[in-house]
């Protein structure tokens, strides 16, 4: 049995052009094989460091003492452990939910305001929970961009307990002022540093003034202590602030229409500069 080997030379025209043109496909398949395995590595990569950046953004936002969503016109794309405490949602039921459903309906339009403006500044509303109670809630937003889109995202502050407190020290203050006013009593405060002083509504009442005309000043204060009471006065108080020592003091002030009435004052220095 033989075998027929043909030369170079030998090769028919139409196979070697079939056989060229078989070369070229696989040299570019080889290409595109190459092209597509180094993209797929790009596209890994880059699905790596997406993953990377997500997963710093959970641990940073659940860490947050405040409650974080990220939305789009509304839609909850994504939201910390912080505003399902807060809020008694699941993740689950947060994501896709409309954020506006967590606050009361009357600020609305001034979030969408803010919104619409890119305002960054914190502000106050009422908060919704999901058993329906209502808190106060300190928001504060910023449009960022998000996965090739721009979205806003938006902290949310339980501010519950401070809001308390200060109706507390209104209410406190207002029992105070009812007091004095009954007991005839009034406050005056100074800053020896500034000059800056304050006095409540009583005091003016009781010198013959409205509150509104009254300016507190420590000069005036002085200036209005009898002349033969006045030597005295500034003794105690001088005492008072070089030994901290608090003092009481009866002496006539002089009031808007020229008479004299009896005050006796308590004072003491409450705070110093180091």
């Amino acid at each position: 049995q033989r075998i027929s080997v043909l030369l170079p030379d030998q090769i028919p025209d139409w196979a070697a052009i079939w056989l060229s043109a078989i070369i070229l496909l696989l040299l570019g398949a080889l290409a595109t094989s190459y092209r597509l395995h180094s993209t797929n590595r790009k596209l890994r990569a880059t699905q790596a460091t997406l993953l990377e950046s997500e997963e710093r953004f959970r641990a940073l936002s659940d860490s947050s003492f405040g409650g974080i969503i990220i939305h789009e016109k509304g839609i909850i794309l994504e939201c910390n452990k912080g505003l399902t405490e807060m809020t008694g949602f699941s993740h689950e039921e947060l994501i896709g939910m409309n954020g506006f459903d967590l606050i009361t309906p009357d600020p609305l339009n001034i979030v969408l305001s803010n919104i619409r403006k890119g305002y960054e500044k914190g502000y106050e509303v009422l908060g919704v929970r999901k058993d329906g109670s209502k808190y106060d809630l300190a928001i504060r937003g910023k449009n960022v961009h998000y996965k090739g889109r721009e979205v806003r995202v938006i902290e949310f502050r339980d501010i519950s307990e401070r809001k308390q407190a200060e109706r507390l020290v209104v209410e406190s203050e207002k029992r105070l002022r009812l007091a004095m006013r009954s007991a005839k009593q009034a406050s005056f405060d100074m800053d020896l540093r500034t000059g800056h002083s304050a006095a409540s509504p009583e005091i003016a009442q009781m010198l013959g003034h409205s509150p509104e005309e009254y300016q507190p000043t420590i000069q005036g204060w002085i200036d209005s202590i009898h002349p033969e009471d006045r030597s005295k006065v500034e003794a105690i108080f001088t005492d008072m602030l070089e030994n901290d020592q608090a003092y009481e003091a009866s002496y006539r002030r002089r009031k808007k229409d020229g008479s004299w009435i009896w005050i006796t004052s308590f004072a003491q220095v409450t705070q110093r500069d180091e």
